[in-house]
């Protein structure tokens, strides 16, 4: 126990130091252990042996997601790029390609002329691009022969880009599986996985402005997807078996989904038969539902009919 006294004192001493020079030149002791007899063992701090510290560190974030500031835009991509268009309001702007074939976005401070490989939106998807010190925007066909419209909502937060939907009838598939077609079986008609035809895509029915209803169709016909993109105003999106919307009071929606403030909702029938309509499709914004209908005129429409 002396020993130890004395080593102690020692630590001490050379922390504390008799005077300023002394103390700026004594080094820093921690107990690394302690040795076979049990007395503990003093090491200077330094490169080999660094000073323990422990701590707890508490890290929290927030990602908020995409939210419409109900300012919109539009072009039409073609094989010679589209016209250089003002960016809608919004530190983050949503590109929806809602033509048949991939278009190549681009933004510019300024004039914007779209290149081929850049900012690449396949058809039915959605890229969210930051805005910083842009502007303006231009599109153009991937492939260089087609025309499509893109749609541009502006806002804030981060978004998830989409990568569309292949056109109905096409398939996609990773790997060549052999299909053995029975004898009293009659042939199975099939259509490439990719395609510039227009016959073998489904134009988008769209608003060119915030609106409170839009007819996809106005006859009977089937219903493939469609979405709703809501501003400050929270509602239902319904869907009338009509060639017209019905006046605001109490209705029979084919479909009805609620749409929060600021939000995009979608019906998709991907992987399923189309929804058939036996009059015609249209689509409605209403702040009550789903049977009580009070039209809202600040709604984006975008509908995919046959």
């Amino acid at each position: 126990m002396k020993r130890h006294a004395r080593l102690l004192f020692t630590i001490a001493a050379l922390l504390a130091g008799t005077n300023g020079a002394r103390a700026a030149d004594a080094n820093m002791y921690q107990l690394s252990g302690t040795s076979s007899t049990g007395a503990p063992l003093w090491q200077p701090v330094g490169p080999s042996n660094p000073l323990s510290v422990n701590a707890t560190v508490s890290v929290s974030a927030s990602i908020a997601g995409f939210t419409p500031a109900g300012t919109y835009a539009s072009l039409t991509a073609t094989g010679s790029s589209s016209a250089s268009t003002a960016l809608p309001a919004g530190t983050v702007v949503a590109f929806y390609n809602t033509g048949s074939s991939a278009v190549s976005c681009v933004l510019a401070s300024g004039t914007a002329t779209a290149t081929g490989s850049k900012e690449v939106i396949q058809p039915g998807g959605s890229a969210y691009l930051t805005v910083g010190a842009n502007n303006n925007a231009a599109c153009i066909d991937q492939a260089g022969s087609a025309s499509n419209l893109v749609v541009l909502s502006g806002g804030a937060g981060l978004g998830a880009n989409t990568a569309g939907l292949p056109p109905p009838g096409s398939a996609v598939s990773a790997v060549s599986v052999p299909v053995v077609i029975a004898s009293d079986q009659g042939a199975v008609a099939t259509k490439p996985g990719s395609s510039a035809s227009s016959a073998d895509a489904l134009a988008a029915v769209i608003s060119s402005a915030a609106e409170s209803g839009h007819v996809l169709k106005a006859s009977a016909g089937n219903l493939y997807d469609a979405y709703v993109t809501a501003g400050a105003t929270a509602g239902f999106l319904m869907v009338f078996n009509a060639t017209s919307a019905p006046a605001d009071g109490a209705v029979t929606p084919q479909d009805c989904l609620q749409v929060p403030a600021n939000t995009t909702q979608s019906l998709f029938t991907a992987g399923t038969p189309p929804e058939s309509f036996s009059t015609g499709i249209t689509a409605v914004f209403s702040t009550t539902g789903c049977f009580t209908k009070t039209a809202s005129a600040t709604a984006f429409f975008h509908g995919r009919v046959k």
